[in-house]
């Protein structure tokens, strides 16, 4: 099959489609709702996606006594003519065999949304209804489609029963000998005609016009003479006309002969066709003949089951009731349980107010000793702040101290350098000066770093004061009462 165009209200119905799609490239799929007319309509949609549709699942209901409603909206309708121009697929109807397959309800406006193109189809497959339901569109049934594709040449050869005895697959097909006997006609009639003309130049050959009265016999030779001349003429005239009438009556019967084989020939691959889709028919009939027995006997079994079931219900409700008696004496008796509990309840509630109580006066307690020690910890830690800025200071004096005998040293120790080489002798005793101030420097410098230990010992000490007092705190946010 090399073109085809597959029509769903869905898109994710098509999703079973794409490997088909990708091995024909002549095949294309679209989503659209098709109808009798361009326009809007309600779709709806049942627990059962095949019966999605233009039919209410209420409706359908009295087929599926299943079936649920499960939502509906409003939605662009097509006619079948448009999408196929849409789609580029117009001269779909020029290949030799075109069929359509309509596999939902009601098919009979999709029909008519396709215009004229039904006459040039070969074969219609449609869901049809076979049961009269008076809740059901008359659209749907096998009369209104029969009805309907008669005039384009078409006849009902199959009807296979579904998976419900009131519907079913109904198989439309060309009757090519009536297609074809308006075109038999149309060619007997021309070539009674070409008779007749012949006939009508074969008498006028053939006739002599008889003497006129008072022409003398010479008068008359010579006026046979020129109509005989004049017929010579005409019938030569007649003659090239008639092999132009009869070479043009060869070309159309040839043409004619060649549309009638191509016809025939056509008739015959369709026949062969239609007697594959009858056995496939058939085969289906067979197969959904099983498949309702099957159902059949599956029914009666979940009829014994069901009626199994039952029986369980009423042991499993007979036991729920002797299981709810006996909750219902388990109720009274955790009743009076619960009064005792309350009471005790209440008695631990007082209990609870009056060591609430006590945990409050000590808490107050507690937090006048933390008010205490608070104090005390903001007076060592002023003290400590006092000490610590001393200290400091003193740090800063003693390093100018020290920047000042750097210096100092510095320039004795340059001063000393340009006088080594002059005095020799005093050398030894300028080193000696150079010796005790560094000497003294390394005593500067321990005192300094004494006094940074001293600060550092302070720090610690600050730290640690910080930690009890936070630790307090942490004993004080602890009491359960607080």
């Amino acid at each position: 099959m090399p073109r085809a165009l597959l029509v769903d209200a869905d898109e994710a119905r098509l999703g079973w489609t794409a490997a088909l799609i990708r091995d024909n490239p002549g095949w294309r799929t679209t989503v659209a709702v098709l109808a009798e007319t361009e326009g809007e309509a309600v779709f709806h949609r049942a627990s059962n996606p095949d019966e999605d549709g233009l039919i209410p699942a209420a409706t359908l209901a009295s087929l599926w006594q299943g079936l649920r409603p499960a939502g509906q909206d409003t939605r662009s309708t097509t006619r079948l003519d448009v999408l196929l121009d849409q789609t580029g697929l117009g001269d779909l109807d020029s290949d030799e065999a075109v069929w359509v397959v309509i596999d939902c309800l009601p098919a009979l406006p999709i029909l008519r949304g396709a215009g004229a193109h039904p006459a040039d189809w070969s074969l219609v497959r449609a869901r049809v209804l076979l049961a009269p339901f008076a809740s059901l569109v008359n659209d749907a049934s096998l009369e209104a489609l029969t009805n309907y594709l008669e005039p384009f040449g078409f006849r009902c050869i199959s009807v296979c029963q579904g998976n419900h005895p009131a519907l079913g697959e109904a198989i439309f097909t060309r009757d090519w000998r009536a297609v074809l006997a308006p075109e038999n006609r149309r060619l007997r009639r021309h070539s009674e005609a070409l008779q007749g003309q012949v006939q009508e130049l074969s008498q006028a050959l053939t006739v002599s016009p008889p003497q006129e009265e008072g022409l003398t016999p010479g008068e008359d030779a010579d006026r046979l003479t020129r109509e005989r001349d004049d017929q010579t003429a005409r019938a030569v005239a007649l003659e090239g006309q008639l092999a132009q009438v009869a070479a043009q009556a060869r070309e159309d019967a040839d043409r004619l002969t060649r549309e009638r084989d191509d016809q025939t020939a056509r008739a015959v691959a369709l026949e062969g066709q239609l007697a594959q889709v009858a056995a496939q028919a058939r085969e289906d009939a067979d197969r959904l003949t099983r498949e309702r027995d099957d159902q059949t006997a599956r029914a009666v079994a979940l009829e014994g089951q069901l009626a199994q079931v039952a029986a369980q219900a009423r042991e499993d409700a007979d036991r729920l009731t002797r299981e709810r008696d006996d909750q219902t004496a388990r109720a009274v008796a955790l009743e009076g349980q619960l009064a005792q509990v309350a009471a005790q309840a209440r008695e631990d509630a007082d209990r609870l107010t009056r060591e609430r109580d006590d945990q409050t006066a000590r808490a107050v307690a507690l937090e006048g000793q933390l008010a205490q020690v608070a104090a005390q910890a903001r007076e060592d830690a002023d003290r400590l702040t006092r000490e610590r800025d001393d200290q400091t200071a003193r740090a800063v004096a003693l390093e100018g101290q020290l920047a000042q005998v750097a210096a100092q040293a510095r320039e004795d120790a340059d001063r000393l350098t340009r006088e080594r080489d002059d005095q020799t002798a005093r050398a030894e005793d300028r080193q000696a000066q150079v010796q005790r101030l560094e000497d003294r420097l390394a005593e500067q410098q321990a005192a300094f770093q004494e006094q940074e230990h001293r600060q550092i010992l302070l720090q610690e000490e600050m730290t640690k004061v910080e930690g009890q007092i936070d630790l307090i705190k942490d004993v004080l946010l602890r009491e359960p009462s607080l």
